[in-house]
């Protein structure tokens, strides 16, 4: 289920389900007390931002927008705008309202009735098991649940710790189990729902992720079929989760397993630290940043530089003895708030798992788990110092997430500093490419950064490689022949040999050539036409 994008309809929708939460829940007076002192940087502060933007397009240099407001949609500037003024004027039983059950839940079944969709396209439960210590609750998403699942992502959100919910990232997990199925026959989701501060604080969190873990392990019988992603506030608590694992006393013990595969999106590596800047393209700013890990964990981030749980175990006992079998894939931003501990830290050093660092300036930290934009955002000219390594994509037949003829193969990497060939290979074509295929471009509409930037280093790899073969035959073309012989030899594009298989040899085509002009010469030639003498018509005799 890939539902159109976010529109004004649906954040106004969205705005009246907040407002009856707030009143029942929070109270009319108190709400108003809060509301009426935002009424201000709603009729001033956000139209002067679009003001400028107006006035930066049409080259009146001396009132210039910010870099983040010059380039995004008027929904992305708007939804950061907002959400950076609550986060800094509204206590957290508010801010956690934007997020309850009661207000996501009715606006993704308003998104889905605006589409003429009335089912959702999955099974979907909730799960609250209060006999555990904790007690657990969160979301399964399921294709067949009679079934083992050949896969389980384990999902922890982000928020800050002190804010978020399953029902509100729902519509996200529910595209992103489509997605799975695409490559996997019966895969599962499992979206924890851990308790938020101030209310629960450390270490009560970190106890409900690896009671969660352990849940999801029971279900995917094996923990080489289990993937945890974190984003954010959960990336922290999935590499807490990780240090925990390793501390089992008893290896018999499913919860000393490690999972198979780490997704971390922005994690979040040190509480409160000196090197975390304000950026104009994150709706997270330093004050609030810090003002929530001291609501998180008040006793750790009360002073000073403060790492998590997951970092300092990290720099004791080294990211090796805990991580996962087969590694990380690192998902952050150049501009994000909080990403210089991560590009730091020594998960990226070298070593025997595989690390996939994708680092995109474009790559923006967004308040809400929805598209907002039908396009494809544009590529900026900032280059990562990083070095892009592709992991294997997951095969139906291989029951486990990495499939065995894989393990043990070095990382493929795309060196982006100086390719083999001058190519300006523009983002047009991307995503012009990305229009024409159908589905392409649904995965391009729920990551368009990523997606259009593997295309893009896919293609420069694919042609710097043709054309170095062209320049050892001493041809100046790279042909079709050419681009099919790096196929069939390169691993990294084994994915093209269905589609290259149809181009026929140089071979080939001379033998083809030779049998059409042997039967053409074995049939009959017509009789060639008598002309007559040159010089025209023949006179008529008088």
């Amino acid at each position: 289920m890939i539902l159109q994008p976010v529109s004004f309809l649906d954040c106004f929708v969205f705005c009246i389900a907040l407002a009856i939460h707030l009143v029942l829940n929070v109270g009319l007076w108190r709400t108003l007390e809060y509301a009426i002192p935002g009424i201000p940087f709603l009729v001033v502060e956000v139209p002067s931002v679009f003001i400028r933007r107006a006035l930066t397009a049409v080259g009146l240099s001396y009132l210039p927008a910010d870099s983040f407001s010059h380039h995004a949609t008027i929904f992305e500037a708007l939804a950061v705008r907002c959400t950076r003024y609550a986060h800094a004027n509204l206590p957290p039983d508010v801010l956690q309202a934007f997020f309850h059950k009661n207000v996501a839940y009715p606006f993704l079944r308003f998104r889905m009735f605006r589409q003429f969709i009335f089912k959702f396209p999955v099974d979907w439960q909730e799960l609250d098991d209060r006999t555990t210590s904790p007690p657990l609750k969160g979301i399964w998403i399921r294709k067949d649940g009679t079934k083992d699942p050949d896969i389980v992502l384990y999902y922890i959100h982000g928020g800050g710790f002190m804010m978020g919910s399953t029902h509100f990232y729902l519509e996200f997990l529910i595209s992103f189990h489509s997605l799975l199925g695409r490559y996997f026959n019966n895969p599962a989701i499992f979206a924890i729902e851990y308790s938020l501060a101030p209310g629960t604080q450390y270490p009560r969190q970190p106890a409900e992720v690896l009671n969660g873990y352990a849940h999801a392990l029971s279900v995917a019988k094996s923990a080489s079929r289990v993937c945890v992603m974190g984003d954010s506030a959960g990336g922290s608590l999935g590499l807490t989760l990780l240090s925990d694992i390793s501390k089992a006393a008893k290896p018999s013990d499913t919860r000393s397993q490690r999972p198979a595969y780490m997704v971390l999106i922005s994690p979040w590596m040190t509480l409160v630290s000196d090197n975390h800047h304000t950026s104009t393209e994150d709706y997270l700013s330093v004050s609030s940043l810090h003002k929530f890990a001291r609501l998180y964990a008040p006793d750790k981030a009360g002073s000073g530089v403060v790492e998590s749980a997951s970092a300092s175990v990290a720099m004791r006992l080294g990211w090796k003895s805990f991580s996962p079998q087969y590694g990380y894939f690192i998902c952050l931003s150049l501009s994000s708030t909080i990403n210089n501990r991560i590009t730091n830290t020594t998960i990226l050093s070298p070593g025997r798992s595989r690390r996939t660092i994708l680092n995109s300036h474009t790559l923006r930290r967004t308040p809400i788990p929805y598209r907002t934009n039908p396009g494809i955002p544009k590529h900026h000219s900032r280059k990562s110092s990083l070095t892009h390594t592709l992991p294997p994509a997951p095969t139906r037949q291989a029951p486990t997430l990495i499939p065995p003829g894989l393990v043990g193969r070095p990382p493929l990497l795309l060196h982006l500093s100086k390719p083999t060939m001058k190519t300006k290979f523009p983002t047009a074509r991307i995503k012009r490419i990305m229009q024409a295929d159908e589905e392409v471009g649904k995965v391009a509409q729920q990551t368009p950064i990523a997606v259009g930037k593997a295309l893009e280093l896919f293609m420069i790899s694919m042609v710097s490689k043709s054309a170095d073969l062209a320049k050892e035959k001493g041809q100046k073309r790279v042909t079709a022949n050419m681009l099919k012989q790096v196929v069939e030899t390169d691993e990294q594009f084994d994915f093209l040999r269905d589609i290259v298989a149809k181009v026929e040899s140089s071979e080939d085509k001379a033998k083809n050539s030779r049998v059409k002009g042997e039967s053409e010469s074995d049939e009959e030639a017509p009789a060639p036409k008598r002309r007559g003498p040159r010089g025209g018509r023949k006179k008529k005799e008088t």
